[in-house]
């Protein structure tokens, strides 16, 4: 019986942490990219909960890159506005760079998709109803960032580095010019 008990009691705490771990990823940076040039960037997010049917609460949540604040670097805030109260999991959420439109990917729609019922949102960060100010977003760097998500008390919900921006996991080091 010893036995059992040396083995149960590692697999329970193990199974703790991993609970644990999936309660705090309610939302993961899917996806990021540079476009096809110039800044055309963009940042694909999704919505996990905590399980079928659950909702997230996007309210005043951040996304932002390694100096990004209220006054540089990419610095975009989701409004405190019904829509975001109650995201369902599933849905995945684009955010790209307003100002150079012309550089993202081809699939992407040539306006706002802000439509939550098919689970997917495409929103420029110069929206003024659905992001709040400031919104800036003058570009991720090519050698090197960091992409990062906080909830509404500035918490690191999901990050990832890139390039010679290291601190964030997963650090994907052979991304950059």
């Amino acid at each position: 019986m010893a036995r059992v008990g040396g083995i149960l009691v590692p697999l329970i705490l193990a199974f703790s942490v991993f609970l644990l771990a999936q309660e705090s990823l309610l939302v993961v940076i899917n996806e990021f990219g540079q476009g096809k040039g110039g800044n055309g960037e963009w940042v694909e997010l999704l919505v996990v909960g905590t399980g079928t049917c659950s909702t997230v609460d996007l309210r005043n949540w951040v996304l932002r890159d390694y100096q990004g604040n209220a006054t540089g670097g990419v610095y975009v805030k989701f409004a405190d506005i019904e829509v975001w109260r109650a995201v369902p999991a599933g849905t995945l959420i684009v955010i790209y760079n307003g100002g150079d439109t012309e550089n993202l990917p081809g699939h992407f729609p040539s306006y706002p998709d802000a439509d939550f019922s098919d689970f997917l949102v495409v929103l420029p960060h110069t929206h003024t109803y659905f992001v709040t100010s400031p919104r800036r977003w003058e570009g991720l760097a090519n050698g090197g960032d960091w992409v990062l998500l906080l909830d509404a008390a500035g918490n690191t919900v999901d990050g990832i580095s890139y390039g010679d921006k290291t601190g964030q996991t997963p650090h994907l080091s052979a991304v950059g010019a």
